[in-house]
């Protein structure tokens, strides 16, 4: 075999083989050390064998804090963060069309809520301003750049020129009554307003039961074996292409001689 024909080959099965093996292996082992670090973490919570408490209850407004309004929507709530994105389609050197999109604005704002948990017998307070939302955004399209994106902060400053672009807003909202489920730590002066975990750095809410988060986290978790036994396939599938190539560039050297 010539050598640039073995040259050629090689680049091929790596990008087939190699490149996707790396991919899918670095998604599993993140999906599998996300879901190994929450339900290790749950399981601590629950038996009390952690600095941190697992808070499970309904949401509470004080009276004394002002209520907040989510310029996307106009919606009354507690808290709310949008993201503003810009999409577009172009084409690549392959000649074939790509969507892109970049995101440009950003914005959100938190009020003191409490979080009654009455299995615990405990009204925790949280006054983190940011939040990490462990649910999907409500979405919408828009053709325009909207007026009230001004009140958020420019991520990018984006194409506005672009021909075909649209908008896509990505909006959370938090509402009095909703069930959410989150990891905090005790404040040091024994009252009890929560503060974020140290290695989380924000109050990460998820919108549901510690049991529905467990289920979630088994999910994950059972995404990350396949994604890592795919992964697998795909590296095996290498490894034998590199054997076979090695054979035959070894053949043709034997033959040569």
């Amino acid at each position: 075999m010539h050598s640039g024909t073995a040259r050629a080959l090689w680049v091929l099965g790596f990008a087939f083989t190699g490149l996707p093996a790396g991919i899918l292996l670095l998604i599993g082992q993140s999906l599998s050390d996300e879901s190994s670090t929450l339900l290790a973490r749950l399981d601590a919570a629950e038996r009390g064998a952690a600095d941190e408490r697992l808070v499970h209850g309904t949401v509470r407004a004080p009276p004394d804090q002002p209520v907040l309004v989510s310029p996307a929507s106009g919606r009354r709530c507690i808290a709310w963060e949008v993201s503003v994105s810009v999409h577009w389609v172009e084409k690549g050197s392959d000649g074939k069309d790509s969507r892109r999109s970049e995101e440009v604005r950003r914005g959100g704002a938190a009020s003191r809520f409490d979080v009654d948990d009455p299995q615990a017998g405990l009204l925790a307070t949280i006054e983190e301003p940011r939040l990490t939302w462990l649910r999907e955004p409500q979405m919408r399209r828009e053709d325009e750049l909207p007026g009230w994106a001004d009140q958020l902060t420019e991520s990018a400053s984006g194409d506005s020129t672009r021909a075909g672009r649209w908008y896509e807003v990505s909006e959370w909202t938090l509402q009095p009554g909703e069930e959410v489920s989150f990891f905090g730590v005790a404040a040091d002066d024994g009252s009890a307003r929560l503060r974020a975990p140290p290695g989380d750095g924000r109050i990460r809410l998820f919108f549901g039961s510690p049991t529905q988060w467990r289920e979630e986290g088994l999910r994950t978790a059972s995404a990350a074996r396949w994604v890592l036994l795919i992964s697998r396939f795909f590296l095996g599938a290498f490894g034998l292409l590199i054997v076979a190539l090695v054979w035959t560039l070894a053949r043709g050297r034997l033959r040569s001689t």
